[in-house]
């Protein structure tokens, strides 16, 4: 079996770091770096490491999740001191995480200082590896929803009905418009907060779904047209930035049918 100690301490670093966010922003929101019992010291030189990287790749996209910035050991000190209030349903056995981490440790030492793991120090540290992405995995397959990662459409409202009501839906669409009538569109949206957002809102003709479409706007108005007569399908799409989505191409659509008449 052909092991990569470098792929492994990366794996096992990635994990603790994904599953400390993912902790404590549920427990503690957004601003869960408020509430580290650590020394505020140690948060300010994760910022300094970070202003270094955005200074040195000015031109790269760059993490910005401060925990990212950490050192190693920095890692077990957040997950010990949020051990009772957070970390114990992750991790289970305390001084089983405390031996196997401080083991990884070590191993991460040696690597450092271009010293070669024998096979069976690089199949232990695997080992280490997959023991906590197991309990991460299952930790988190039991508490994470889908709102953690896309965005949703909260409200859709066409003249100020919010067709996500069914009730006004239903109104709306037994309205009857006219030509040159206009028809304004706004979208609603709840968001991870470092998902960006991105707009479709159009009328159903024919329209080719490409990223042409798509704008920073939230907001669209119409001026009906002969062309819509008797009945035209208005939609309304959020697409986020990320190259993953909640319906394949996109994160959330809403539809709307409304008449259309002739302007007697």
């Amino acid at each position: 079996m052909n092991i990569n100690e470098n792929d492994s301490l990366r794996n096992l670093e990635e994990n603790l770091r994904t599953i400390i966010s993912f902790v404590m922003e549920n427990k503690y929101g957004n601003n869960w770096l408020d509430k580290l019992k650590i020394d505020n010291k140690k948060i300010e030189d994760w910022k300094s490491k970070r202003d270094e990287e955005r200074k040195r790749f000015r031109n790269n996209i760059l993490e910005n999740r401060l925990i990212y910035y950490s050192d190693f050991y920095d890692l077990k000190m957040v997950i010990l001191k949020h051990w009772d209030d957070c970390f114990s349903d992750v991790f289970k056995d305390k001084a089983e995480f405390e031996v196997l981490f401080n083991i990884a440790g070590g191993f991460r030492t040696n690597i450092a200082h271009h010293r070669t793991l024998y096979n069976h120090q690089k199949m232990l540290l695997k080992g280490i590896e997959e023991r906590f992405s197991f309990q991460i995995a299952e930790y988190r397959a039991d508490r994470d929803n889908e709102d953690s990662y896309f965005p949703k459409i909260t409200n859709v409202l066409i003249n100020g009905y919010d067709i996500t009501d069914i009730s006004q839906s239903l109104k709306l669409h037994e309205k009857k418009y006219h030509v040159g009538d206009k028809i304004r569109v706004a979208i609603k949206t709840i968001s991870p907060s470092d998902v960006k957002i991105k707009y479709a809102i159009f009328i159903d003709e024919d329209n080719v779904l490409s990223d042409k479409i798509y704008s920073d706007k939230n907001e669209a108005e119409f001026i009906l047209k002969k062309k819509h007569i008797p009945m035209i399908k208005i939609k309304a799409i959020i697409k986020s930035t990320e190259d993953y989505h909640r319906l394949n191409k996109y994160d959330g659509l809403w539809e709307q049918y409304i008449h259309v008449l002739p302007n007697k």
